[in-house]
């Protein structure tokens, strides 16, 4: 047989031989993939099993029992500070509004002060329990003349109480306008 060269033989052969090139670096990385994949595969596999042990070891989880613990105290004790401040809240205090006459003390015999207004509002302020200890009668708004600054139009009035029941007292207004008329 006598082989003809042909141009069309030689393109046909390289054309073959080029793909087969192609073919082999198209297995060879194929190959080198799955090599990778496996590796990794086992890499993964090998610290699985390293974190499983470490994780259900003996010193981890008693950490991690006491942790929870520590947390379940941690969030009973906050429940328990909300629910006494809320206690504390409601049964705070009892508000209640009184009208005084305002006493004049420490006057010269021949002076006649007049206070305006001459009564004032006192609101008296008890632990809720407590409010019906308090008698409201103890209870006196004064105008003391000796601590009358020279030149004021107004005066500072004065609670006087005895009763250890009330926790809170103010006065409306908690200062006066005076006249002061002296007799001959």
């Amino acid at each position: 047989m006598i082989c003809s060269l042909s141009k069309n033989n030689l393109t046909e052969n390289f054309a073959n031989h080029r793909s087969a090139k192609l073919l082999r670096r198209f297995v060879d990385k194929q190959l080198k993939i799955r090599e990778v994949a496996n590796s990794v595969k086992n890499l993964l596999k090998r610290y699985t099993l390293k974190l499983k042990t470490f994780l259900f070891s003996r010193d981890v989880l008693s950490f991690l029992l006491f942790l929870a613990i520590s947390f379940l105290f941690w969030f009973v004790n906050s429940l328990d500070k909300e629910r006494s401040t809320e206690v504390r809240m409601s049964t705070m205090f009892t508000e209640r509004k009184i009208q005084l006459p305002v006493t004049v003390i420490n006057s010269p015999d021949n002076a006649k002060i007049k206070t305006f207004p001459a009564t004032v509002e006192v609101v008296v302020g008890t632990e809720r329990g407590n409010s019906k200890s308090v008698d409201y009668n103890d209870i006196r708004v004064l105008f003391d003349y000796s601590t009358i600054k020279k030149g004021s139009a107004r005066h500072q009035l004065i609670i006087s109480y005895s009763n250890n029941y009330i926790s809170k007292i103010n006065i409306l207004p908690s200062e006066v306008e005076y006249i002061i008329e002296f007799e001959q």
